[in-house]
């Protein structure tokens, strides 16, 4: 039997691990090297690869490991290593990653200090061996964020690190244990249980809002005249109709002040100058409270000058066909009575 020394298994795992379904399936960078070269990475290459390079910056040395692996993955070349031409690599993560659903796990309760080393001989101390380990860090900082998936090599590994009291804690801390499947599968839960619970607070907030106009609304409290007047010289000239609408009216939260007159301020203003729709709805308010009197106070009016109309919102409920018969009886025989 070939004597693998320390040192020696950690290169042979670390390259496996670069040859690996899991890795790639994804690393872009391996995939293009490999494409190129008829599958072959240079030593020169892989020395590039931090990790590896911490083990041993020797091709030689390199090399010498790797020709005592006996997974059978590798074929080493006087310059260089590629995975098995036999070996089919997965076309993408997902479909390689379905080979080992049963051995991945999630685990959460590392310190964002932890080192992947430190992890890996935690996990192979408490599970077994493992394939793939993945440190998950932030996406703008890139800082470790606590929690990792793993990959054990045999589903029976994976099964005891769940229910290990051994790897329920680690340096003191409390740990979170799933299988990586169940973990994605709450997230999703928890990602449908945000929007469903946002969407009832949007309807209810809808449904608060629109409670809070209903609570706002006076019945019988609108107006409709047509025939709006003219203002020419302080004289009024009509031809008015008049229409009550019977449904709610939404009162202003701020409504007019009471008083009988308006100032110049009060008035709307384009470029500067009063406008004659400002002047119209100022003229029409004084003509309806010389007219009704304060028993009808006016809350506002908008008009509509291009379809010569305007409609009065009246401050109290019910207002509206009362200050229609009295407007009716201004009128007499349809002619304003100034």
């Amino acid at each position: 039997m070939v004597e693998i020394d320390p040192v020696e298994a950690k290169i042979i795992k670390q390259v496996e691990y670069y040859f690996s379904d899991l890795n790639l399936s994804r690393d872009k960078f391996m995939k293009e090297v490999i494409a190129e070269n008829d599958g072959w990475i240079s030593l020169d290459t892989m020395l590039k690869f931090n990790r590896l390079k911490c083990l041993s910056e020797d091709a030689d040395v390199i090399k010498k490991a790797l020709l005592k692996s006996t997974s059978g993955l590798l074929e080493v070349g006087p310059n260089g290593v590629r995975r098995n031409p036999s070996s089919k690599v997965p076309d993408n993560f997902d479909a390689a990653f379905s080979a080992y659903k049963d051995r991945s796990v999630y685990v959460k309760g590392f310190a964002t200090d932890a080192t992947l080393d430190e992890i890996i001989e935690w996990l192979e101390t408490v599970g077994g061996k493992t394939l793939n380990v993945h440190m998950r860090r932030l996406p703008k900082d890139k800082k470790f964020k606590g929690s990792i998936f793993a990959v054990f090599e045999k589903k029976e590994d994976a099964e005891n690190f769940l229910s290990c009291s051994d790897a329920a804690t680690y340096n003191g801390s409390s740990m979170t244990r799933m299988y990586r499947e169940d973990y994605w599968k709450g997230k999703k839960e928890e990602k449908s249980a945000k929007i469903e619970a946002r969407m009832l607070k949007t309807t209810a907030a809808e449904a608060e809002r629109d409670e809070k106009v209903t609570s706002r609304m006076s019945v019988g409290a609108l107006l409709e005249l047509s025939g709006l007047p003219k203002v020419n010289k302080g004289t009024f000239i009509f031809a008015i109709h008049v229409h009550i609408d019977q449904t709610n009216a939404p009162e202003e939260e701020k409504e007019e002040s009471d008083d009988d007159t308006k100032t110049s301020e009060d008035i709307p203003v384009k470029n500067g100058k009063e406008t004659s729709e400002g002047l119209t709805v100022l003229a029409l308010k004084q003509w309806l409270v010389d007219k009704l009197g304060a028993d009808h106070p006016v809350a506002w009016i908008d008009v509509e000058p291009a379809e010569g109309k305007a409609i009065v919102r009246f401050k109290t409920a019910n207002a509206a066909e009362p200050a229609l018969t009295k407007l009716q009886a201004v009128f007499g025989d349809g002619k304003p009575i100034i």
